[in-house]
């Protein structure tokens, strides 16, 4: 029995290798049948440059070399070429000398173009839908390209491995991976018709997961007029810095933009993408509207149109430490600014920046060609109503900065404190300020500072400032700083004016008016070294007849402006001061020299 068994497998041997034989003389049946398919289904012309075998392990295969199926009219080139086509057969096949439905294309190269009139390589006979049977192919380290003549358009997805199913209908699904920006990538497609995406357009899904991203999209693809996506779109990742790096649109900068999610409808036109009704998260914020890209451009232009609850901009922008000894000389960058264009309206319940916020606040900003614009206009900024236009040149080797702040009735000690980091002064306050500066660095900018200001507060008070007691005691001896941090001087209206040259402010109008004290004041205040020299005419109450009286010499206060000098302006005052008090007495004071 086992002689038999023996004979029986070495005659199907025999009757295999006897049709090899047959077939490795005959193998113009297989390629001419193939060729025969294309041009019936697909209307092309298929090229087999090194001929066809047959593979007996580990099953029985053809395998055509050097395939190319040629594009149709209006197009140059191959629509697909490929290094070798693999199509598992069985005996029944090779008897019958008939071409199975599953392709295997080992390292094809597969041209999706569209012209200029708008035709696609993928169309069929008469421009129909392309394959309208159903097959089954195997892509293996495959190049996919897209590219649209009108608007030069174009997406490369290479080192594929993909499993792609065609019905009858044209309903299309593809599995599987490849390199996309340089990222191994799982994806996975449905067009429900491949006939209509050039026409009308087809329902289409489409997932990527990607070690920077993760993406769905779930609505109709067409190629008429551009390559458009219509539907939703929802996109989430760690780093929205890195996944622009990864779609070859990188954002300058190093500062924030990390982990994100964007949900919302998609409207793409080829390379210009509108995300409608979108929800956004970005570095632990929130915000709800409209974003899009427009890359058909330059330089790509970001737009959105937003509601955030918040807005935290140290999180995106390092703020200067106002509040600190000197100013810094660390250098600033612009990287950001460049290489970049966008257009934002932000409508915002809270912002803030370093020490500065402010409540409900519409900003608008715009970047382009490494100039930024921002508008912030707020009906809660300090308390009071309030708008902030800043400009920023990044394009140039000594960049320019300029800034206007207008405040009405805003809380002066707030304001104050949020724009220079001091808080001595309280009251309702309107200002107007508006400065400009050029440099790398903060201590720069405000060593070429130039502008003017204007401001009035009512009904407030100077903290650590005894108006009255300084009075008194510059009588008698030179006064080292304003006073004890309890002290206070109240007033009804404090205002001027001030012009700003090299970081210097000139003044020759300051006034402060209250029941037991005024002062008017003019001099300079040296914003870059923080130093003041003021000439001041002090007046104070005369007692119970309230009569103001003031000295009968001005008193100079000089030096840094949170600690300075004060004395009556009287010559050699500081190098001979017993002289100096002495001669005050004379014009009618008491004194008691220093």
């Amino acid at each position: 029995m086992q002689r038999i068994y023996v004979m029986s497998a070495a005659t199907v041997v025999l009757v295999i290798a006897a049709l090899a034989a047959g077939f490795g003389l005959s193998t113009g049946w297989a390629v001419k049948a193939l060729q025969d398919e294309a041009l019936a289904r697909l209307g092309r012309t298929l090229t087999i440059k090194d001929g066809v075998s047959l593979e007996f392990s580990p099953r029985l295969v053809l395998r055509f070399e050097g395939v190319e199926l040629g594009n149709p009219d209006g197009f140059e080139g191959a629509f697909v070429r490929a290094r070798s086509l693999r199509i598992p057969v069985s005996l029944a096949d090779i008897l019958q000398r008939r071409i199975a439905g599953r392709f295997e294309l080992e390292a094809p190269e597969i041209s999706l173009e569209v012209n200029l009139r708008g035709d696609v390589s993928w169309a069929g006979p008469g421009k129909g839908p392309a394959l309208p049977i159903s097959e089954s192919f195997v892509v293996e380290n495959g190049t996919v390209r897209f590219y649209d003549q009108r608007n030069q358009q174009s997406i490369i997805v290479s080192k594929a491995r993909l499993m792609i199913s065609l019905s009858p209908e044209g309903e299309l699904t593809a599995d599987g991976n490849a390199m996309l920006g340089g990222r191994l990538s799982g994806i996975t497609a449905y067009i429900k018709d491949v006939g209509r995406v050039a026409e009308t357009g087809s329902p289409f899904d489409l997932s990527i997961a990607a070690p920077p991203l993760k993406a769905a999209f779930n609505g109709r693809l067409s190629t008429r007029g551009a390559l458009n996506l219509a539907g939703k779109l929802a996109l989430d990742g760690p780093s929205l810095r890195e996944t622009a790096q990864w779609i070859n649109m990188p954002i300058p900068g190093a500062r924030g933009l990390g982990q994100f999610s964007i949900s919302g409808t998609l409207d793409s036109q080829g390379i210009d993408f509108t995300l409608n009704n979108a929800a956004v998260a970005l570095d632990g914020l929130s915000a709800s509207g409209d974003v899009g890209v427009t890359a058909s451009r330059l330089a790509p232009l970001v737009f959105a149109k937003l509601a955030l609850p918040a807005l935290e901009l140290d999180a995106f922008v390092a703020s200067p430490d106002i509040a600190a000894n000197g100013w810094s000389e660390e250098a600033l960058s612009y990287e950001g600014l460049r290489g970049l264009n966008a257009r934002m309206t932000l409508a915002v319940e809270q912002l803030s920046l370093g020490s500065m916020a402010a409540g409900a606040s519409n900003i608008e900003a715009s970047l382009a060609e490494g100039r930024l614009s921002v508008v912030i206009a707020s009906d809660d900024l300090a308390g009071g109503r309030g708008r902030i236009d800043l400009e920023l040149d990044g394009s140039s080797q000594a960049p320019l900065f300029s800034a206007r702040l207008v405040a009405q009735q805003a809380e002066a000690q707030t304001l104050l404190k949020q724009f220079t980091g001091q808080g001595w002064l309280s009251g309702r306050a309107d200002a107007d300020i508006a400065i400009s500066g050029f440099g790398t660095s903060v201590a720069a900018i405000i060593a070429t500072l130039k502008g003017a200001a204007t401001f009035k507060v009512a009904q407030g008070v100077i903290s650590g400032l005894d108006g009255p007691a300084l009075v008194a005691s510059v009588t008698q001896r030179i006064a080292d700083g304003w006073g004890t941090p309890e002290s206070s001087t109240p007033f009804e209206s404090f205002g001027g004016s001030l012009t700003i040259s090299d970081g210097i402010a000139e003044t020759a109008d300051l006034k402060l008016e209250g029941a037991n004290f005024a002062a008017e004041a003019s001099g300079q205040v040296d914003v870059l070294r923080r130093a003041i020299d003021l000439s001041v005419l002090p007046s104070v109450s005369s007692g119970l007849s309230g009569k103001m009286v003031g000295l009968p010499v001005p008193v100079v206060v000089k030096g840094a402006w949170g600690t300075p000098r004060i004395y009556p302006d009287i010559a050699d005052i500081l190098l001979k001061p017993d002289e100096g008090f002495a001669r005050l007495k004379q014009l009618g004071l008491p004194a008691s020299g220093n």
